[in-house]
């Protein structure tokens, strides 16, 4: 889970992204998707917000000064707050370090919204399933960190060692437990153990 703010203003965001992108370090931006972009998967984003542009302007800057063909880290964020207040926005977004992958940008369109405000289109590839590690929060309005590729400890692969999921509030137990499902955990009733409100909601979302 991570907390931060940051500003509208597009000069304000380009100045904020900035000292990232001269540093040197294996650091590099995440773009947050709804939902995780598979590999093959061909996805089209519509970015408007003046933090992702400014993100798009300077990847562009480091791949010669087109967005064609660049690479591009994405992260699958379970769950986003944002309140506008004043003239920034407070985040609270949860991710996942393993729903993230490397995507290659194959065709960008730019135009205009209605306001006038600048709109740009671009086609994402999934080319790489990957693991964010040491993620952190910048002001530029993404959160930054490394990409593992190597395969994941065994106690966090399917089936391994034990894990906790606590769920508050019933309107978000089945996509929680649809999750589970499809990395191969087992409920506490499954284990040999009681768990009855997990068990009336996985009855739920059977039905």
């Amino acid at each position: 889970r991570h907390r931060f703010r940051f500003g509208t203003d597009p000069a304000e965001c380009r100045s904020a992204a900035a000292p990232f992108f001269a540093s040197e370090g294996p650091e590099r931006p995440f773009l947050t998707l709804r939902s995780p972009l598979s590999v093959g998967e061909r996805r089209r984003m519509n970015l408007f917000e003046p933090r992702w542009l400014a993100l798009l302007d300077n990847i562009a800057g480091e791949n010669g000064g087109s967005l064609l063909g660049a690479s591009l880290a994405t992260i699958h964020a379970a769950n986003r707050c944002y309140l506008r207040d004043g003239d920034g926005v407070d985040a609270d977004v949860v991710v996942d370090p393993h729903g993230a992958c490397v995507a290659k940008i194959e065709r960008v369109e730019e135009s205009k919204r209605p306001s006038g405000a600048r709109r740009v289109a671009v086609w994402l590839r999934g080319v790489e399933a990957v693991r964010a590690e040491g993620l952190a929060t910048t002001n530029a309005g993404f959160l930054t960190g490394r990409v593992a590729t190597d395969a994941s400890d065994d106690d966090e692969a399917p089936g391994g060692a034990a894990s906790v999921v606590a769920v508050v509030g019933l309107a978000h137990a089945n996509p929680i437990l649809e999750r589970c499902a499809e990395r191969g955990l087992l409920s506490s009733r499954e284990r040999g153990g009681i768990d009855q409100e997990v068990a009336r909601a996985i009855a739920e979302r059977k039905r």
